[in-house]
């Protein structure tokens, strides 16, 4: 049953990572799509599906002038999630952040910046800090990029006091196109021995202390097979102009609400045919080794 909804207020961002997503709609992230921000549909929609949480996303977020504004009338009726790729601290103070009605704040932090403790990394990590200290009640947790630097981040200094800040991290395996530079560091094109050192690393740590709010990788596997994908089955993505896709990897395919209905009322769950590369990496990467 689909429970969650991804709004992704804009697709403008501040930055250019190459394991983001958006790269497979350059025109939409160079500002062309138009930002509707219609709350008040957003409202009845939710109410209407029965959706419990709000992912707000982009893009980033941030770059919108009245983010606050916006977080907390879609907190009068649905949980909010928000990811932000850091510009969400470096645009408001700690304060400010506190106060708005997020029940947690996603941020994904480059493995460099954690490996050398770097100024940026600091900066978040202290922003983190004094958010929980004025908001005991607004959880904050850091996705990472697994790759080939795994290990040196895993025993840097860097991680250690990030583990004592965060309440949590998300371990996700970095998926890239094959034209990508990226990709002999990601596990997918890396020696296979390599890649299950790691794994087996992750799943062995995940019983530590210091890994004790690491999401389980079992279930992140068994999320993202696509044998069973959850887009469409619990998740429906929002886009700025307010039309509706089932995943947010593959924007061309715009739903209308009654087939959104009918997709609800399915007991199978859906599955995508048309994998974006992203998906298609991460899925064969998957399949080889696990399925």
């Amino acid at each position: 049953m689909i429970n969650e909804l991804m709004w992704r207020i804009t697709y403008r961002c501040n930055k250019k990572c190459q394991y983001c997503f958006n790269e497979i709609f350059e025109d939409k992230v160079n500002h062309l799509c138009e930002e509707k921000m219609d709350i008040s549909y957003l409202e009845s929609f939710v109410k209407k599906f029965g959706i419990k949480k709000v992912y707000v996303s982009g893009g980033e977020p941030a770059v919108i002038d009245n983010l606050g504004e916006v977080i907390n009338r879609v907190a009068s009726f649905a949980k909010v999630i928000l990811f932000t790729n850091g510009l969400l601290f470096e645009k408001y103070d700690f304060q400010q952040i506190a106060k708005m009605s997020i029940d947690a704040i996603n941020t994904t932090i480059d493995l460099p910046d954690i490996i050398n403790f770097s100024e940026h990394f600091e900066v978040i990590m202290e922003k983190f800090k004094s958010v929980k200290l004025s908001n005991e009640a607004m959880r904050v947790n850091v996705q990472i990029m697994i790759d080939k630097q795994y290990f040196d981040v895993v025993n840097s200094e860097g991680f250690k006091y990030m583990s004592s800040v965060v309440d949590r991290v998300l371990w996700q395996p970095l998926t890239v196109t094959k034209e990508s530079t990226l990709y002999f560091t990601t596990l997918e094109g890396m020696d296979s021995k390599e890649a299950e050192i790691i794994i087996e690393d992750l799943k062995k740590r995940n019983q530590g202390e210091m890994f004790e709010h690491i999401t389980n990788l079992s279930e992140v596997l068994d999320n993202l097979t696509g044998k069973s994908c959850l887009m469409g089955r619990r998740y429906i993505t929002m886009n700025p102009d307010m039309s509706l896709n089932i995943c947010p990897h593959i924007n061309n395919y715009v739903i209308t609400e009654e087939e959104l209905v009918d997709i609800d009322k399915k007991s199978e769950p859906f599955l995508c045919e048309n994998f974006s590369m992203r998906c298609f990496c991460l899925y064969s990467h998957l399949k080889r080794r696990f399925m």
